[in-house]
């Protein structure tokens, strides 16, 4: 998810009602067919920014799995996303800040559909014969780049070998290149690929933690449960679940982690988090960024935060980072899967469906050992 897609779709403000006028321009877009829950949620109160971003990330995460298999469909459903939210008219200056990312996310997926119907070698075949297409050098860079994000964590390896055969082209390419503009060009792309270089080398830090012993449970405080010791955690098999209040992605992981807490007995659920300078606002019920915030205060807010998401489990707070730096949680949200044993077998970064599958099928693999 690019910076600006985590920026924005983040962005939570005030609910004020809008004139009836404005939802009645987004309701004529879904006439024909019934509206989504999410998409009503929406309509009910367009200055609802929570509702818009739920509904973005939905979207999104629906048209990046498209991307992979049938551009065709995601061109479909891309047009449906942006007929609906450019109908919105919000007067919430927060939401309407978080409609424009939205919509500039859109333009961003017109691109990315337009590269999924082009392939590698095509375009590589269009730079062999001129080197000083600038706009294939674009399009190449670009095509990389889709193919890469969806693997850079779950297959590093090969996300390291496409970023070197690309790095190996494109300085061929500058080598060929006449004009200054194409040279800046290149030189844009291959610094935009390299940026993957630090992902792929976290993700394969990852995979070597598959296997080896976990971590000793070393924290400063617990919120929202008694505390807990590595004696206690024998014989169980233990989510940890790196997140932040301030991380959209790990909220959507919320659903997972209540049905998870529910249903497995023998399942040990830590929210690992750290102390980011956050209060409880009762008004807006909701975390909110304060200065001087006391860790007693922060706790407090964390005890808040997860009464109103009907949060069961424990969270563990740290500020040496200990878990969080052994764990490579970079990036979150990150869930760790540790055995009866006390062996990590399985590590996940980022939510949506297919590593919510992924987790809950290796739980319950793990509870049958």
């Amino acid at each position: 998810m690019s910076r600006l897609l985590t920026a924005g779709l983040m962005l939570v403000g005030l609910v004020t009602l809008a004139p009836a006028q404005d939802t009645e321009k987004a309701q004529d877009t879904v006439k024909k067919a019934e509206a989504t829950p999410l998409q009503q949620a929406v309509l009910d109160d367009p200055d609802d920014a929570d509702a818009l971003r739920k509904y973005a990330i939905a979207e999104i995460n629906a048209l990046r799995t498209l991307l992979q298999s049938d551009p065709d469909a995601a061109e479909k459903r891309l047009n449906q996303f942006a007929e609906f939210t450019k109908a919105l008219d919000p007067k919430d200056a927060n939401t309407k800040r978080l409609l424009g990312s939205v919509n500039n996310v859109v333009k961003s997926y017109e691109q990315q559909i337009t590269l999924a119907r082009l392939s590698l070698d095509d375009l590589k075949k269009q730079l062999d014969e001129n080197p000083d297409d600038t706009k294939a050098v674009g399009n190449y860079a670009g095509k990389l780049a889709m193919m890469m994000s969806p693997i850079v964590r779950s297959e590093p390896e090969k996300a390291e070998q496409l970023m070197k055969q690309g790095q190996k082209f494109l300085n061929g390419l500058k080598d060929k290149a006449k004009e200054d503009a194409t040279k800046r060009a290149i030189q844009s792309a291959l610094t935009s690929i390299g940026r993957y270089e630090r992902t792929i080398e976290g993700a394969m830090k990852l995979a070597k933690l598959i296997g080896t012993q976990a971590s000793k449970l070393e924290v400063e405080a617990w919120v929202n449960g008694k505390p807990l010791t590595d004696e206690d955690l024998k014989g169980k098999v233990v989510l940890l679940d790196f997140w932040a209040v301030w991380c959209g992605p790990c909220v959507a992981t919320f659903p997972h982690l209540r049905d998870w807490d529910k249903k497995y007995d023998d399942l040990v659920i830590i929210g690992v988090t750290n102390y980011h300078q956050y209060i409880w606002d009762e008004k807006a019920e909701r975390a909110k960024r304060s200065k001087d915030v006391s860790e007693e205060a922060e706790q407090d807010m964390l005890v808040q935060f997860a009464k109103h998401h009907k949060l069961t489990h424990r969270f563990a707070l740290e500020s040496d980072r200990k878990l969080t730096n052994h764990y490579g949680a970079s990036a979150i949200p990150e869930a760790v899967l540790i055995d009866r044993q006390g062996k990590v077998r399985l590590i996940k970064v980022g939510s949506g469906e297919a590593n919510a599958t992924a987790i809950e099928e290796m739980i319950e693999k793990l509870i049958e050992e």
